[in-house]
C-alpha cells in the first residue's frame, strides 16, 4: 500500500477536523432549538397580543378622554376630553362595531370595504353633527378630530379583515404552534398530511 505523503496526511486531518466542527455546531443548533422555538412563539405572541382590538379601543377611548396611558394601560397625563360621556360612549359604539375579532378575522374585498366605510362614515359625520350640544364638543375643531379617530381605526380594522390577511396570519402562527410542538411533524406524508390542510 502506499504510503501517504505529509500533504494528503494535512488534507484528511483538515477534513476530519471540518466534520467534528460541523457536528458539534449541529450539537449545539439543537439544544439551543427549544430556546429558540420559545423565544419565536414569545414575539408572535406578544404581536398578536399587540394588535387585540379591545386594546385598541381602550386606546381609542381614552384618547377620547383626552388620557395617555403607558404601556400597562394606567393613566399618566390627564387633558381636556374631546366630548362628555354621552358622546364617548355613542362614538365608541361605532368603533366597537367594527374594531373586533370578528371584523379582523373576516374576508373582505377591497370593494366592499370601501362601500363599508362610506356608510359608517355618514352615519358618524351625522351623529357629530347633529349632536354638537348634546355631546359637548368645544371647541368644534374637535369634531375633526373625533371623526379622524374613529374612522381612520375603522378603516384600519376592515384592511387587516382584507384578502383574509389577518386570519391567514393567525392560522400561519398557530400552525407552525402546533408543528413544533409536535416532533413528527416534519416527518408527516400522505393521509396525515393531507387531513393537515383543513385545520385552521
Amino acid at each position: 500500500m502506499k504510503e501517504m505523503s505529509d500533504q494528503e496526511r494535512m488534507q484528511k486531518e483538515f477534513y476530519s477536523q471540518r466534520a467534528l466542527q460541523a457536528q458539534e455546531q449541529k450539537g449545539q443548533l439543537s439544544l439551543n432549538e427549544p430556546f429558540l422555538r420559545d423565544q419565536q412563539q414569545m414575539g408572535q405572541s406578544l404581536l398578536i397580543q399587540s394588535l387585540e382590538p379591545d386594546k385598541i379601543c381602550q386606546i381609542i377611548e381614552s384618547q377620547l378622554r383626552g388620557q395617555l396611558l403607558n404601556s400597562d394601560g394606567e393613566v399618566i397625563r390627564q387633558g381636556t376630553p374631546l366630548m362628555n360621556q354621552l358622546g364617548i360612549d355613542v362614538m365608541m359604539a361605532f368603533t366597537r362595531s367594527v374594531v373586533n375579532q370578528n371584523i379582523i378575522v373576516s374576508h373582505f374585498e377591497p370593494k366592499q370595504i370601501g362601500v363599508l366605510m362610506e356608510g359608517l362614515s355618514k352615519d358618524v359625520v351625522l351623529s357629530l353633527s347633529m349632536n354638537v350640544n348634546k355631546f359637548e364638543i368645544d371647541p368644534l375643531s374637535n369634531i375633526d378630530l373625533i371623526n379622524d379617530l374613529v374612522l381612520l381605526n375603522c378603516n384600519a380594522a376592515f384592511l387587516r379583515g382584507s384578502g383574509g390577511g389577518e386570519r391567514n396570519l393567525i392560522r400561519g402562527v398557530y400552525s407552525e404552534s402546533a408543528q413544533s410542538q409536535d416532533p413528527f411533524a416534519k416527518n408527516k406524508s400522505g393521509w396525515g398530511a393531507f387531513m393537515d390542510k383543513f385545520k385552521l
